[in-house]
């Protein structure tokens, strides 16, 4: 029994440590990142939205009495990724849940620079209050 319990003992570690999240890099290279920088110059919609509809899918509305969409701790979130991954923007909460539509709009602002001017952008994107946010557009 003595010799089967460092092996357990590794076993059970081993476990633990796979069944950990990891934090996702989404921009992981400084190719991605530049890719996602030209896109938001050019107003690049699909690109933008495989990319942030992808940063997205794991943040579910968390609704508070002080937050009843549920969306705002994932807006943080969003920006937090957007900002960490890449240092080619700057991002933002512009508003949340402030353009009044069904479901109701949240807008982040980008500022970049290209070429020595810097451009601002603002995407719009769902806050439904029982799904996941998704990209709506770039402008």
């Amino acid at each position: 029994m003595k010799t089967l319990t460092p092996y357990l003992s590794l076993v059970l570690i081993l476990s633990i440590i796979s069944c950990q999240k990891k934090t996702d890099i989404f921009l992981a290279s400084k190719e991605e990142c530049e890719n996602f920088k030209e896109a938001l110059i050019l107003h690049q919609n699909e690109i933008l939205r495989a990319q942030i509809d992808l940063m997205l899918k794991d943040l579910l509305p968390q609704p508070t009495s002080q937050d009843l969409i549920g969306h705002a701790q994932n807006l943080d979130i969003l920006i937090k990724r957007l900002s960490n991954d890449c240092d080619a923007f700057q991002v933002s909460l512009q508003c949340y849940s402030c353009v009044y539509t069904l479901p109701p709009i949240s807008e982040l602002r980008f500022v970049v620079d290209s070429a020595g001017i810097s451009i601002e952008r603002t995407m719009d994107l769902f806050t439904p209050e029982a799904k996941v946010m998704g990209f709506v557009g770039i402008h």
